[in-house]
């Protein structure tokens, strides 16, 4: 998670590079490598579990990583493009993020530092704009063509990201 959460903001600082193009290739790696498929049809779910991480407890947000991982080989989210899958992914992720960030004292960077960025950005519903910015150099049309559509919701986006404070103690 503290992964998925780096790459994300890289690609919101970066995103039409040589450099955000590696990026973007790895967080899709990470989104969608939470199940696989076997001979017999079954589908499995990869959970990626480590006790005791320094960035705190991501132990449900990566359960819930590899049931999305593991949706994408379902029968009803095989004509699903992309972009959509990776949209519920990480809408997902900043959701469960954001219900389970209250309540207790988090610790680590992620947490401090990433989380309320990302729990912010889910509250105002700017995820699916967000989205499809860091994908902004596909030459798919399907997402050209909801850039162009949408203009001022990707404006909307990128003003509010602009103008977020950091909470700088985190880096503490």
């Amino acid at each position: 998670v503290p992964c998925i959460l780096a790459f994300c903001r890289f690609l919101i600082l970066e995103p039409g590079t040589r450099r955000a193009a590696e990026a973007l290739s790895e967080l899709q790696n990470l989104l969608m490598a939470g199940g696989e498929k076997t001979a017999d049809s079954v589908i499995k779910v990869n959970v990626n579990y480590t006790e005791d991480n320094p960035e705190g407890d991501f132990t449900a947000i990566n359960l819930m990583i590899g049931l999305y991982g593991a949706s994408r080989l379902n029968e009803e989210n095989k004509d699903k493009h992309p972009i959509e899958q990776i949209y519920d992914a990480l809408d997902g992720i900043f959701g469960m993020m954001n219900s389970t960030a209250s309540g207790e004292e988090r610790s680590g960077l992620a947490w401090k530092y990433y989380a309320p960025y990302f729990n912010e950005m889910y509250n105002r519903e700017l995820v699916r704009p967000f989205v499809y910015y860091i994908f902004q150099l596909s030459d798919d049309p399907i997402i050209q063509s909801w850039l162009t559509e949408n203009e001022e919701k990707v404006n909307e986006f990128l003003e509010w990201s602009n103008s977020y404070r950091f909470p700088i103690g985190a880096l503490q």
